[in-house]
């Protein structure tokens, strides 16, 4: 009679395996992003720019000096890093004419201070701006219209017209 000798199972692989292995993929990962950060930066990306916005509010002829005054507040309240100035006719010819001056353009002769309105103004410093952010002055009584200019280094990049309810 042959007696039948079973084969040894073959050891189990050591549990140290695994964990080298997961060490090794966990390693690549790391580096796989530093590698990926650094190619961003190398290639020129960068965080989006903080620009300057300069939000106007502007009045009718006709508007409160209580109005005016409530339109400053609430700019204020908005942007609370700030503080909200109110200009007059002239204080708005003579920023129209810096504005021309600086663009090396004359003033046209149509520009006086009784054609200018006054308007409450304040400066922010943002990543970007919606004119939902000055939705709720648009109700406003004395209130004509609101506009919004985004500058970068003092140079104007573009405006908006957040405008006013028309309902």
């Amino acid at each position: 009679m042959t007696a039948f000798v079973e084969a040894p199972e073959p050891p189990a692989p050591p549990r140290r395996t695994r964990r080298v292995h997961l060490a090794v993929a966990g390693l690549s990962a790391l580096t796989g992003a530093a590698v990926v950060v650094a190619v961003l930066l190398l290639i020129g990306w960068r965080a989006i720019p903080v620009n300057l916005y300069q939000v106007r509010v502007f009045f009718s002829a006709d508007a409160t000096t209580g109005q005016k005054e409530a339109a400053r507040a609430s700019l204020d309240d908005l942007f609370s890093d700030e503080e909200a100035r109110l200009f007059t006719r002239e204080d708005s010819l003579a920023l129209a004419k810096k504005t021309y001056a600086d663009k090396g353009d004359p003033l046209p002769p149509t520009l006086t201070a009784e054609s200018m309105s006054e308007m409450a103004v304040i400066s922010i410093k943002s990543r970007e701006f919606d004119c939902a952010q000055v939705d709720s002055l648009k109700g406003g009584s004395g209130i004509t219209g609101i506009n919004v200019i985004e500058f970068h280094e003092e140079i104007v990049i573009a405006g908006m017209v957040c405008g006013r309810d028309q309902s």
